[in-house]
C-alpha cells in the first residue's frame, strides 16, 4: 500500500473530501490548458478524414517520432542500432514492424532511458499501474500528451475502461461518468466472463 493511500484511509472523512478535491484540481490542471479547445477541434475535424488522409497523417507523425526517438531517447537509439535501422528506413506504416515490440519488462528495465533527453523526469507526470500482475509499472507522461489524450474524448460518448484509479475524485461528475461508462476487471477477461463483456458491449455500443 502506498503512503498516500495509507494517509487517505486513516484520515477523517472531511479530510478525505479535501484530499479528493485537491487531487481532482491537480488532475484537471494536468489535463486541460489554454489550447484544449484547439485540440478538440482537431479531433472533431479528423473524424471526416478519408482512410488515405488518416494514414498519411499517421505516417507523417510517426516519421517525426522515429527521428526524435533516435536522436533523443537513449533506449530507442540502442534499439535502432541493434536492428541496424535508421529513422529514414521508416517509409510506410508497415515498416514499424521492423522494430521490436516494447514489453512491460522492457519498460521496467529501461527506466528513465525511455525518457527523452529534452525532458526532465522530475517534471513529468508519473503514473504507476496497480501491480496486479505482480510488479507495478512506472510510466512518465508529458503534460502535452495528457492534454491531447483528454481532448480526444467526446462529451456524452459511452466508453469502456479497465483502468482502476486509487482514488475517486470529482464528486457528482464521477457519479455521472459511471452512468455512461463500463468498467471491467481486467484480470477476468477470460472464458464466460469475456463473452458476457462482449455481449454487454454490443448492447451499449460503447467506444
Amino acid at each position: 500500500m502506498s503512503l498516500n493511500r495509507s494517509i487517505y484511509d486513516h484520515a477523517p472523512v472531511f479530510l478525505q473530501n479535501i484530499m479528493c478535491t485537491l487531487a481532482g484540481a491537480v488532475r484537471n490542471r494536468q489535463r486541460y490548458d489554454r489550447q484544449s479547445a484547439v485540440r478538440r477541434k482537431f479531433f472533431r475535424d479528423s473524424i471526416a478524414w478519408t482512410l488515405e488522409e488518416a494514414e498519411s497523417y499517421q505516417l507523417s507523425r510517426l516519421k517525426e517520432l522515429a527521428s526524435h526517438a533516435y536522436k533523443n531517447v537513449p533506449y530507442y537509439k540502442q534499439v535502432f542500432d541493434s536492428t541496424e535501422l535508421i529513422p529514414g528506413d521508416i517509409q510506410s506504416l508497415s515498416d514499424w514492424q521492423k522494430l521490436p515490440m516494447l514489453s512491460k519488462d522492457d519498460v521496467r528495465q529501461a527506466g528513465v532511458s525511455l525518457v527523452s533527453r529534452n525532458d526532465d523526469p522530475q517534471k513529468l507526470v508519473k503514473s504507476r499501474s496497480g501491480g496486479s500482475t505482480g510488479m507495478p509499472l512506472t510510466c512518465y507522461h508529458s503534460r502535452d500528451s495528457l492534454h491531447f489524450e483528454t481532448a480526444s474524448g467526446r462529451f456524452f460518448s459511452q466508453y469502456v475502461s479497465s483502468w482502476i484509479e486509487e482514488f475517486q475524485t470529482g464528486g457528482v461528475r464521477v457519479l455521472f461518468r459511471k452512468f455512461r461508462s463500463l468498467r471491467y476487471y481486467h484480470l477476468q477477461l477470460i472464458g464466460m466472463a469475456m463473452r458476457q463483456y462482449v455481449s454487454r458491449l454490443r448492447i451499449r455500443k460503447a467506444k
